[in-house]
């Protein structure tokens, strides 16, 4: 069995333990590594036990280019793809058992820091984290309620890890925003938005 590095992203590199042939072996899994304490992140594993690896080389250029781990029964557990086909990942993807979304990560720009991290339920977005400095942090998260609709944010704005503004939205719009003025996690401030 081999280990392969198949793209790197905030410090995070995408594993696969891949036995000889088109199955991947006992003990293989994909690893997600490096989003640090984002809470709602799908940071486990997802097993490449029984599940056969497909590749493929999109512009001919004898480099792989996209990575698909399918089940027995055909449906893609997890993808991971070069779009700009610089040989580094701009796309990763993990699915659950039915088919459904769980994760997927982008990688937007030319830095190897993943920019946005979009976590589904029931192929329904809940929250997406963005990374808003040049370092990679996912300083910004943003949650979704069952409509759809923006329902909260929180934001790292001095960069040490932690969220320190949340912002509540009714209808589309901020209807509160509380702040961490000292730095030790809880709100100090509240303020309410009037909405008109």
């Amino acid at each position: 069995m081999q280990a392969r590095a198949l793209g790197v992203f905030v410090g995070l590199v995408v594993t696969v333990a891949v036995a000889s042939g088109a199955e991947a072996g006992t003990g293989s899994s994909l690893k997600m590594t490096g989003l640090g304490d984002t809470p709602a992140a799908f940071r486990a594993s997802v097993s490449l036990i029984g599940l056969t690896e497909q590749t493929a080389d999109i512009n001919m250029d004898k480099v792989t280019d996209q990575q698909v781990f399918t089940d027995g029964s055909g449906k893609t557990r997890a993808a991971i793809r070069d779009l700009d086909f610089d040989g580094r990942a701009d796309v990763v993807e993990f699915f659950g058992p039915s088919g459904e979304v769980l994760e997927r990560q982008f990688q937007m720009d030319f830095d190897p820091y993943v920019d946005v991290v979009r976590v589904y339920e029931g192929n329904r977005l809940v929250q997406k984290l963005v990374a808003t400095s040049f370092d990679g942090s996912l300083s910004l998260e943003k949650y979704y309620d069952i409509s759809g609709n923006l329902s909260r944010t929180a934001r790292d704005t001095n960069f040490d890890g932690r969220a320190d503004l949340w912002e509540y939205y009714s209808e589309g719009k901020v209807v509160n925003i509380t702040r961490d003025l000292n730095g030790d996690g809880e709100a100090e401030t509240i303020e309410e938005v009037e909405t008109k």
